[in-house]
Order: structure tokens, then sequence, then C-alpha cells
């Protein structure tokens, strides 16, 4: 028999489908297979789709120990109508005992990483928003011939109240904000690197004070939960104002070495006051 034309083919009891064995070729028009598709061994060959695949379901498991793509273009978050709404959260994540992520952040407007990008020789001839010519990044020594920065700025993260919180990572600043504070002001820095990578580092942070009647100072700093002495410029800080905006600047030193705990740190401090209101 060279050919079967039939609508519906059930096996000989006729209470399910037959049962294809050896090599099975289908060839001309397509085909629909509705329900589950059971593989008993599983596909222990090849499989190869000539056609386009795809896959539907809320999660697609590819357990194999190594993934080769040719596409030169990976698409994420493919949808009919998409939007830099839509794909707000997209990127990829690497599971560990904390997941790493690369991410698009929509009202940021570009990527972000939920830990510091650690890059080796960095060799750049010109850089969107600042011009550097031959310049090359070897060992950690930066030897620019010209540098020009267009744009720099700042986030803030503003409070209300007497206690500025800035959370130490790529996605939050080093500069607090707070209005209306009722009595002195704690400056509390978390999530400071702990690793072996961040050994010998400095660390800067400001707050900012809205003073509106009485004058109130930034006179403690938490580093990780650990009450710091605030090494003041002079021996004290400077007279705070009662009517005006008053800068605290930091510094945060680790004179041991070892980032294992901010205990190695020193603070240093300088008051800016009087920037008046009225």
């Amino acid at each position: 028999m060279s050919s079967l034309n039939v609508d519906t083919i059930k096996n000989r009891t006729g209470s399910a489908g037959p049962t294809l064995s050896g090599d099975t070729q289908i060839s001309g028009g397509g085909l629909t297979l509705s329900g589950t598709i059971i593989a008993q061994a599983g596909i222990v060959t090849n499989l190869q789709v000539n056609g386009r695949l795809s896959v539907a379901g809320t999660m697609t498991t590819i357990d194999t120990e190594e993934l080769n793509i040719k596409d030169k273009l990976v698409g994420i978050g493919s949808t009919a109508t998409p939007t830099d709404v839509l794909a707000d959260g997209a990127g990829i994540q690497v599971f560990g005992t904390t997941d790493k992520k690369l991410t698009y952040n929509n009202t940021k407007g570009g990527f972000e990483f939920n830990i510091p990008l650690n890059t080796g020789i960095i060799t750049a001839t010109n850089i969107t928003g600042t011009t550097i010519t031959g310049t090359t990044v070897d060992a950690g020594t930066l030897n620019p011939t010209e540098t020009r920065l267009k744009n720099v700025a700042e986030k803030v993260t503003k409070v209300g109240g007497n206690i500025v919180t800035i959370n130490y990572d790529t996605s939050s600043s080093n500069i607090g904000f707070t209005t209306n504070p009722t009595g002195d002001i704690t400056l509390e820095v978390n999530n400071i690197p702990t690793t072996a990578d961040f050994d010998n580092h400095l660390l800067t942070f400001s707050v900012f004070v809205q003073q509106t009647g009485i004058a109130q100072t930034c006179n403690a700093v938490k580093l990780n939960g650990v009450t710091k002495s605030i090494r003041w410029n002079g021996g004290t800080v400077g007279a705070s104002s009662t009517e005006a905006y008053d800068i605290f600047n930091f510094v945060g030193i680790n004179t041991v070495g070892s980032a294992s705990t901010t205990v190695n740190y020193q603070v240093l401090g300088q008051s800016n006051n009087d920037f008046r209101t009225y």
C-alpha cells in the first residue's frame, strides 16, 4: 500500500491512538498533534525541526551542559505589540546563592546589574557622553591623553525625618536629602561589600539637610550597622543654621585593608553650612 486516506486512525481496540515504531516519515503538508505527546524513553538521538518551532507554557527547561545558538540576535520579551513598559524587567539571570541579574529598567531608561561590574583591561577610543582619546586601562591604571566629561549627575535619596538610609549598590545613590528633621540626624549606609574584591576601598557620602526653624546636625554615621566615630575637620562640626540648607560630607576609608568588616573603616567628616533660604 503506497498511500492511506483516512480521517481518524486508532489502535485495534478503538480506545486510543496507534503506536508507531521504527522510522516514521511524514511529508507533504503539516502534522498537527493535539493532546500530550509522550516519549517513553525520550528522544535519544537527534530531533531536527526545519521550520519554526513554537513552544507554549509558563516555563521551559533545557537540561543540557551547554547551549549554542547560531542566531546573532536573541530576542527577549517578545510580544505582538512591544513597548518599553512591557520590556521593563527583561534580561538575563544567573542562578546562584544569590541570583545575578542584568535587566532593563524602563524608569531609568537603561540596563542595570544587581552586582558590581568587574572588568579586566578596557581599551576605548570614544564613549558616548565622554570623549576619550587613545586611552588604555591596564592593571588598574587609567592613562588618558584627553578626557572631556559632558554631562555628570548624581542620584539623590530623599527622606523626611532624622534617619537617612542609603543602600550601597548599583541602583542607589551616595547622597541623602532630608527635610523637616525634628532632631539630630543619623546616616545609615547598608549593603557595603564585605568580600575580598572590595579590600582597600574608600567610600564617599553626603547628607543635605533642609533646616526649618531648629538647627539639626548629622552627627552619627553607621556603616553596615556599625556605629562609627566621626573625625570632624578641625575637631568640631560647623554650626548648623535654622533656615538654610546644610551639607555634611563624609569619607569612609578602609585603613586596615580587609573589607570583611566595616570596623576597619575610619569616617572623616566636614560640614558646609548656612546656604540661606531667606
